[in-house]
């Protein structure tokens, strides 16, 4: 319970120093990160482990975790992105083509010799384990 105290009080100082070092907006996205970090921490750290944990032993508490977190992140940013500005500063998605990699799949990687288990055929046959 003191790490949990020492935690907090260390929060609000630091987001105390970035709002009068760096402005409002600085403290809110530290708030708006922290806050995300403690959902994803109570998650187990991923949304694998709470897909996981749901299916093998029915328990949703992970996934319920992160779809309020999504839930809320859905509600405060949309009408946000759809007012296209937050006081003097424009808002806007993150809108670009797809690059040419996602386009195309990648060809298939071949070892020097043409296969892949050419590299390690004379070790194998002098008597090395594979």
């Amino acid at each position: 319970m003191k790490a949990v105290i020492a935690g907090l009080i260390l929060s609000l100082v630091l987001a105390a120093h970035l709002a009068t070092t760096y402005g409002l907006s600085q403290a809110a996205l530290f708030v708006v990160g922290l806050a995300a970090g403690v959902i994803l921490y109570h998650a187990a750290f991923g949304f694998t482990w709470a897909w996981r944990e749901f299916v093998t032993t029915r328990r949703g508490a992970g996934l319920r975790a992160q779809m309020v977190m999504l839930g809320v992140t859905v509600a405060v940013f949309l009408p946000l992105l759809a007012a296209g500005q937050l006081g003097d500063q424009p808002l806007r998605g993150a809108i670009a083509p797809l690059g040419r990699l996602i386009q195309t799949p990648s060809p298939p990687r071949h070892r020097p010799g043409g296969s892949p288990s050419a590299a390690t055929a004379p070790a194998r046959a002098a008597g090395a384990p594979p």
